[in-house]
């Protein structure tokens, strides 16, 4: 459909546009992907089908994919995505854009520019004449945690006894994965189980083992590395739009990531929830 676009918009804030130029439009790392992302690890060979129509876009993602997509922080598989929607790729960005839609926007942002400017300079004004300005909770520069640094573990013990203890390991890391979605922290830990019992089971000799639970534990990791930058972004931009509620809901699961971790982001974390809490108790007050 002429005059449609996809946008690409990365963690980094970079922005690529490509023109949606058939019914059919595949999108993936793949070289064969109609359009071809590049550097991008939580995408699939061939992540999402486009289809677009006159009141949206049909999307279609990967059901095999390591990292869903997700739209308003849903798990997305199949739908209409009107123009002007964006879905969340781990920490890669989608936006259908029309034409239309963006000229539309144009001419209205024209026609009121002076309203803007005007409602701007008087809310201002009367803030500082007021002295009803708030800071919003305090920011970092600290880059959060890598989760996923070394998964080079060593069995350690006796080479008899590392089947047990590889079955031992895989069995609490299936566990954790079970819960993870209740309790982000066991989704790190389940990766790390995973990589254990994998040792282990090499150690034991039982290679087609260790080959099948490294296969969970890049699985695994891929899945929960794509959240964990999913929810880091989900943050940053409830900060800067000032939707407080949402801001405190993802730092705690944030907190529940690094847990383990410690470190200048983990601590700031905490003191944002503070922040949050205290500011969203004076709104409810007024």
């Amino acid at each position: 459909m002429e005059g449609t676009f996809l946008e690409v918009i990365r963690a980094d804030g970079r922005l690529d546009r490509h023109a949606i130029q058939s019914d059919r439009v595949t999108v993936g790392s793949a070289e064969e992907a109609n359009i071809h992302i590049d550097g991008a690890a939580e995408l699939e060979p061939l992540h999402l089908l486009l289809s677009p129509r006159d009141d949206g876009c049909w999307v279609s993602a990967a059901r095999d994919a390591r990292v869903t997509a997700r739209r308003n922080g849903r798990l997305f598989e199949n739908g209409v995505i009107p123009w002007g929607g964006e879905l969340d790729v781990g920490a890669v960005m989608f936006r259908l854009a029309r034409a239309e839609v963006h000229d539309t926007r144009r001419r209205k942002w024209r026609k009121h520019t002076r309203k803007i400017i005007l409602l701007m300079l008087a809310t201002w004004l009367g803030l500082q004449i007021l002295g009803q300005r708030r800071a919003g909770p305090p920011r970092t520069n600290a880059e959060p945690p890598v989760l996923f640094d070394d998964l080079q573990f060593e069995c350690g013990g006796h080479q008899h006894e590392a089947a047990e203890r590889g079955r031992e390991e895989l069995d609490a890391a299936e566990a954790r994965a079970e819960r993870y979605p209740f309790a982000p922290h066991d989704g790190v830990e389940s990766v790390r189980g995973f990589a254990r019992a994998a040792s282990c089971f090499r150690m034991a000799g039982k290679r087609e083992m260790a080959k099948a639970v490294d296969k969970e534990t890049m699985r695994m990791r891929a899945r929960v590395d794509g959240d964990y930058q999913f929810h880091y972004l989900r943050l940053e931009r409830a900060l800067d739009h000032r939707r407080y509620r949402e801001a405190l809901r993802e730092a705690r699961l944030l907190q529940s990531y690094v847990r383990s971790y410690g470190g200048e982001y983990a601590e700031w974390l905490i003191r944002v929830d503070r922040a949050l809490e205290r500011r969203i108790g004076e709104d409810d007050d007024k």
